[in-house]
């Protein structure tokens, strides 16, 4: 089955302490315990920080689409994180690095 993560949002003031971090790890613990198979999430290209964090954590981009949306155009973009536990470490590693270095490319 597959979660999906609705609206991570750390207030400006709080950025940088590693709370973004700390709530993305407490909602794959739960996924994780509750035996989903993977986890989902909407972005866009300007919530950088956001993108590298999702990154960090496995997750891979799996579509992109121009948008207009908040009264901005946006390119909207899927991620998604496969928690199936066997699949093997390799594999999940090659997923984070090509994420990180598409993350990477795009933020230039």
């Amino acid at each position: 089955s597959t979660a999906r993560l609705r609206a991570l949002l750390v207030e400006p003031k709080f950025r940088g302490l590693g709370i973004g971090n700390q709530l993305i790890e407490q909602c794959l613990d739960f996924c994780r315990s509750k035996r989903y198979e993977t986890v989902v999430l909407w972005t866009c290209d300007a919530l950088t920080q956001a993108r590298k964090l999702y990154a960090k954590h496995g997750f891979i981009r799996t579509r992109e689409w121009p948008e207009k949306a908040f009264g901005n155009s946006l390119i909207s973009e899927d991620w998604e994180l496969d928690l199936h536990v066997g699949k093997s470490l390799l594999n999940q590693l090659l997923r984070i690095l090509r994420c990180q270095l598409w993350v990477g490319n795009k933020a230039r």
